[in-house]
This record gives structure tokens, sequence and C-alpha cells, in this order.
């Protein structure tokens, strides 16, 4: 079976600089949610978003509305589509 990966460099033009950077940054991106969501699960267990807004330095009701819209990007930032740009240009 053929290789699905497909090598941006990143030198054969601005545009394919901008893009590498792009992939990479993505990459960095959902690492870096995915270590910050295991965080906030660990702070705001047992639905506790007095600590976790003390965390955040925001009120309980603004980190439970924080919470919420960060639970809920984990379909957009891992999203089929975006899991396959970064495993196949990544």
């Amino acid at each position: 079976m053929a290789s699905a990966h497909i090598e941006v460099t990143g030198t054969a033009s601005r545009t394919a600089s901008q893009f590498r950077y792009f992939v990479d940054k993505m990459n960095q991106i959902q690492n870096e949610y995915g270590d910050l969501k295991a965080v906030m699960e660990q702070i705001a267990l047992g639905a506790d978003y007095a600590s976790l807004g003390a965390s955040l330095g925001v009120t309980a009701g603004e980190a439970e509305t924080i919470y919420a819209i960060y639970q809920s990007m984990n379909g957009e930032i891992n999203g089929a589509f975006t899991n396959q740009l970064v495993s196949r240009c990544g």
C-alpha cells in the first residue's frame, strides 16, 4: 500500500512555509489542548467551578462557562479533518 504521508518541507515557497508552520502549530495546539483539558478536568472534578475559577482568576460562574466552552472545542480541535491534516502532513 502506498504511503498516505504528504511531505511539505516549507522551503519551496512562502505559501509552503506558511502551510508547514500552520500544520506544526495545529499539532502543538492539539497537544496543549489535551494537556490543559486534563488539568481543568481535575480541578473542576465534581463540578467544583469555584476551584477552577480560583485557578483561572475568574468567578465560579465564569469558570463554568469557560469549562463548558473549552470542553465543547474538543470536537473541533480533534475533529477528523484536523487529525487527518496533522497526521498526513505533520
